[in-house]
């Protein structure tokens, strides 16, 4: 017996150049009141050069982890709207699949480690799940690994009866570390403040630097799905998404939806944010706490972002503007050639 097609509700966008298709009353009323004015956060690329030492040792680690496509710079950007609507339609997917734009959309654990060429690792192997399991992680030697110095310690938890290990701080982690940490918050456990270090992302982090296998796509299928039950939710991993939409052949028309491309990170722009914040330090007395030098790293490298984003858009109008000349030059010479008396002429 042939299987019957799902019945999806369309409906226009508030630019009015897109159609959504819903695939239930639910997702629809979730969208119109909650994801239509939902924010993403974009993935983040390594930048790393064989020949500059301080990128060696991330390329050792990617190479331990096979992560050289999942690290590589996405090549196609997110489309916020089309996003909008993944997320919207997830709670409703039928055999791993979500519909986008009237299109049935393949998305599951095996889909992501197809797309990056990620190891597809028994959960037994994975370093991320056993550390999770552990009833008693050792936080030192946790801490000691990442942290630049060896007495980086955990800030506990203010509950009296259980004072667990809660977080880290940035600005105590080596710079390789700290790149990590960036590239961590908008691939695999997205977040917006980068300067706090979960207790998650610690022991993915030491995952990371100790060369233990991880089973990222299973991380990012539950931040998915996580992501669509909040009722205010931030999307995450918007370039995939919409790189698998396209592939699927889901049609984009809404342009002004697209995400700006995020500036790819390496070591050296993590130690010249923290040599600007040490020379900050050093201008006065400051009775700055320790996560306010964490942000100000952050507001940093955003900084660096906001400027790549700007020389981006002066590129783009330089061209238009030598297009433009162009093709005054042609309609001049044109003119000088042929003058009008001579067009009325013939």
């Amino acid at each position: 017996m042939a299987s019957r097609k799902r019945k999806a509700t369309a409906s226009s966008s508030s630019s009015g150049t897109i159609a959504e298709w819903f695939a239930s009353p639910d997702a629809t009323k979730h969208y119109k009141n909650i994801l239509s004015k939902a924010k993403a956060i974009s993935e983040w690329a390594l930048s790393l050069n064989k020949e500059n030492n301080d990128d060696k040792e991330i390329l050792d680690m990617v190479d331990t982890l096979e992560w050289k496509k999942f690290t590589a710079p996405p090549k196609q950007q997110g489309h916020l709207t089309i996003v909008r609507e993944f997320y919207a339609n997830f709670k409703d997917r039928k055999d791993k699949k979500v519909n986008v734009g009237g299109v049935e959309i393949p998305f599951s654990r095996e889909d992501i480690i197809k797309f990056y060429n990620l190891p597809n690792l028994p959960q037994v192997e994975c370093g991320y799940h056993a550390l999770q399991e552990q009833e008693a992680p050792d936080y030192g030697a946790i801490a000691e690994k990442l942290g630049k110095e060896a007495d980086t310690s955990w800030e506990n938890s203010k509950a009296k009866r259980d004072r667990q290990p809660l977080k880290l701080f940035l600005v105590n982690l080596k710079d390789v570390v700290s790149l990590w940490q960036h590239f961590i918050c908008a691939h695999i456990i997205p977040g917006g403040n980068t300067s706090v270090v979960t207790k998650e992302r610690a022991f993915l982090l030491y995952c990371i630097v100790t060369g233990q296998q991880i089973d990222v796509a299973e991380i990012m299928m539950n931040q998915v799905e996580q992501a669509a039950e909040k009722s205010n939710p931030t999307l995450f991993f918007p370039c995939l998404i919409t790189t698998l939409c396209k592939k699927a052949h889901v049609k984009f028309s809404d342009a002004d939806a697209l995400m700006s491309k995020k500036l790819a990170l390496n070591v050296a722009k993590i130690k010249s944010a923290r040599q600007t914040v040490e020379n900050t330090k050093h201008r006065g007395p400051s009775s700055s706490a320790q996560p306010e030098a964490d942000h100000l790293i952050q507001e940093l490298l955003e900084r660096q972002e906001r400027h790549h984003q700007e020389v981006m858009v002066e590129m783009k109008l330089e061209g238009s503007i030598r297009s433009c000349r162009r093709a005054f030059n042609v309609q001049h010479h044109m003119c000088q050639c042929y003058p009008p008396q001579s067009l009325a002429a013939d």
